[in-house]
């Protein structure tokens, strides 16, 4: 079941994040993912913080970054 979960995730990623209503969920899944990669296989923590910081970066909704104090300095003119 597990290994399913992540085949459709992998593989439908191109098409569940296109939805705004599915990337919520989403990106909570991924994290999850990425977090739960990065404390069980210890070697691979630094590619586990990366790819969780990319999934923010690319998918997050912009009123989550908008709590950031840095990146809402970032774009104020």
């Amino acid at each position: 079941p597990l290994q399913l979960s992540v085949l459709v995730y992998e593989a439908g990623a191109v098409f569940l994040y296109s939805f705004k209503w599915t990337r919520t969920p989403m990106l909570i899944y991924g994290l999850g993912m990425h977090l739960m990669i990065g404390l069980l296989f210890g070697p691979v923590i630094f590619f586990s913080w990366f790819m969780m910081s990319l999934l923010v970066a690319v998918f997050a909704p912009l009123a989550w970054l908008d709590r950031v104090p840095a990146l809402r300095r970032l774009r104020e003119p």
